[in-house]
Parts: structure tokens; sequence; C-alpha cells
């Protein structure tokens, strides 16, 4: 499915395994109005029925084609609660198998965390590359070290599928991503701990607009 914005966007990951479902509710309905582009719930904990009855709350929240609804890791939840697509790892289903399941009518994203991988994911019928952790990050553990931007700027010259960037990503060093030239750049904690999901979802969207530069 081919599915990007042409200029940078925001990607906000819900992690419900540190955040309540009303909290992921919340933050979820901040990003909608606020200006993400696309929303992906992460539960690696609790039972699918929980995992589906999350996933199809969320589902309902939106309500425009401009803003893609993913789900981590689970095909079977994806198609369940008739998401926009799916966001593997490196340890989950093929992306043949994927695309298989889903055709070309949803979203296939896989994460990468070496330059090999994603070369390797490039020549794959996948719709973006996640390239991360771009810094150190407290939300998900036994990451590889960090790649950092410049991971980004080797990556830009090397393959044409969109790079979202990830891991550790904020207000203070977003502008070094979009320096890079990441298309996308996703976030956990930098929404999930602000005190105010609504102000900080405008405050990166801004930041994204303004393009970078200044480092």
């Amino acid at each position: 499915m081919n599915y990007f914005p042409k200029t940078p966007f925001l990607y906000v990951i819900l992690n419900a395994d540190i955040s309540k479902t009303q909290k992921v509710l919340d933050i979820a309905k901040a990003a909608i109005s606020n200006g993400a582009k696309i929303l992906q719930l992460r539960k690696k904990t609790g039972t699918d029925k929980d995992f589906f009855e999350l996933a199809i709350m969320l589902r309902k929240l939106i309500t425009t084609k401009d803003i893609k609804f993913l789900i981590n890791d689970r095909v079977d939840i994806a198609l369940a609660s008739n998401a926009d697509g799916v966001h593997l790892g490196q340890d989950d289903l093929p992306i043949s198998i994927a695309r298989k399941i889903f055709g070309n009518k949803k979203i296939v994203g896989k994460s990468c965390h070496t330059l090999k991988q994603a070369l390797e994911t490039e020549k794959s019928d996948v719709d973006y590359i996640a390239i991360g952790p771009l810094f150190l990050t407290n939300t998900k553990f036994g990451l590889p070290e960090p790649v950092g931007t410049k991971m980004i700027k080797i990556l830009k010259q090397k393959i044409t599928k969109p790079i979202i960037a990830i891991g550790g990503i904020n207000l203070d060093n977003i502008n070094k991503i979009l320096n890079a030239g990441a298309n996308g750049i996703a976030v956990i904690s930098a929404i999930s701990e602000a005190k105010d999901s609504a102000i900080a979802v405008k405050l990166l969207v801004n930041s994204i607009k303004r393009g970078g530069n200044n480092e």
C-alpha cells in the first residue's frame, strides 16, 4: 500500500505495556487531533483479547483516511481489527507471508537495526523501513546500541523506501533527524511522558513542519 505523505510526518507509537488503556486512548486522541499521520499500537503483554479490544477502540477513533492505524507484530490482530497494516520486527513473520495474507491493500513496515538488515529489507515487498534506535531509549529493552543520525544519511543514499526514524527522539534532537533526511519521526516517550499529550504532539508536529536546520 503506497501511503506516505510527501513531507516528513509524525508517527506515534502507543505502548500499551507502559500506559494504561485510558492513557493510550487519550494519547491517541491527542495525536489524531494535532497532526500525527500514523498511529501504531504496541502490546507485548496481556491477553490477545485485551489486545484486540484495545485495537478496536483505537480503530473507532480514527475516522479519516489521512491517518493510518498499524498494529505492532500481530498480523492476526491487524486483520481482526481492520487496521491499515502491521509493523514487523526482526523476529516476526516474514514480510512475504504478511504480504500474502494482506495483499497490496495494507501497509507492511519493518524494524531494522543495521545497514545490512535495511538493505535486505529494501529488496522485499515492504512499504517502509524503520531504523533505530537512533538514541538511547528506555521504552524497549534488549535493543542494540544506538545507530545515530549518520545511519539515516547512509540509508538515504542506498535505499528508496521511506525511512522512519525511531528511538529516543524528542524536541531536543528532532532537528538532527530531519536534517539527516528521515521521512517519518516515530516517538513514544516524548508524548507518553509529557504532562500534556496534545501540547507535546503539537510541538513535535510544528518542529517537523519547520523542517529542521536548527540543530
